[in-house]
This record gives structure tokens, sequence and C-alpha cells, in this order.
């Protein structure tokens, strides 16, 4: 047992270059910050000085990242990089297996945005891909779009070998319509 000695106290640990060690048997391990905020940091130097927080054993069990934030002025949660050229990436396995990544939001969406210059693509290998409005109500709509008025362009583009491009629609009473806006002078 480590204490203070008064409630304006504070208790160091200070190792050289052999590190410090800390193993329970069987018990849990708990740190908390109480009224202030708390950090877990490597000051690396050299390349590959990894801070990894990881779960062994192969168990039905997981790591968990949790926030009671409220988001008043601050996400609950925020994974970010602070150098520009910084990569973030999230994978199970190296993307081999049988596991999947799962995303759920509440009523509040789901926004992707890439910085000028920046690129999306999405991929399934070997399965179909499918993107879906589950309506409930009028004007729930999905759209397809390409804003800019620049020598642009929405391409459908299929190497499929029967029917290689189809537009229709599952309703009795659904029409299809295909225009160009008023005074347009494209064919």
């Amino acid at each position: 047992r480590l204490l203070s000695g008064s409630v304006l106290g504070k208790v160091s640990l200070i190792s050289g270059a052999g590190g410090i060690n800390g193993v329970t048997s069987s018990g849990s391990l708990t740190l908390v910050a109480n009224n202030n905020t708390g950090s877990i940091s490597v000051n690396s130097v050299l390349s590959n000085q990894n801070l990894t927080m990881g779960l062994s054993g192969s168990t039905d069990s997981k790591v968990r990242i949790e926030s009671s934030g409220i988001n008043t002025t601050l996400s609950a949660i925020e994974i970010t990089t602070t150098h520009t050229a910084g990569n973030i990436d999230i994978f199970n396995a190296g993307g081999l297996g049988g596991g999947a990544i799962g995303m759920r939001t509440g009523s509040g969406g789901f926004t992707l945005l890439t910085n000028t210059g920046g690129t999306v693509a999405i991929s399934s290998n070997s399965a179909s891909t499918s993107i879906a409005v589950n309506s409930s109500g009028a004007g729930e709509d999905l759209n397809l779009s390409m804003n800019g008025n620049t020598d642009s362009g929405i391409n459908l583009l299929s190497a499929g070998t029967d029917t290689a491009i189809s537009v229709r629609t599952s309703s009795s009473t659904g029409n299809i319509y295909i225009s160009q806006t008023t005074g347009s002078v494209g064919m």
C-alpha cells in the first residue's frame, strides 16, 4: 500500500532502463483518477516503440473503451492522430478469417467526409454489396449525386456477362424518370 501522507500529497514511481513491472496473480487491476484527468503515454524516440492495450487468451472476452461523456462541446470518444501523415487502421486478423466489423449509430446518423483530394473506395471481395434506405415514410430518399459544376459525372460500369446493368422498380405503381434540367443543351 502506497499513501501520499496528505490530501495534496503525490505518489511517484520512477524507474531506470529496467522499467516497471506490475503483475497480479489472479486479482483485477484498477487505476482511477478522481475529479481530474488521466493519461497513459509512451514518449517514443525511435521507431516501433509502441503503446499496446491488449487482451491475451482465446476466451469470450473483449477490450472495451467506454465513455459517459454527454457531447455538449466534446465528443464522448475521439480517436485521432496528431501527425498530419498519420493513418488509422481498423481491422480484424489483418482482414483475414471470418470475423466481421459492425458499426451502429443512433438517430444522429453517420457522416463520412474526406479532406480535399481524399478519395473514397468501398469494395467487397467475392461477395455482393448493398446500399439501402429502409423507408417508413415519404421523402426518405436514397440520393446518388455528383456536386460541383465541373466536367465530371456519374458512371455506372459493369463487367457482368448477362444483365450487366439493371434499372427497375419493385413497386407495381413505381415510375422511372430520366430527365435533364430545364434549358439544358446536353444530350
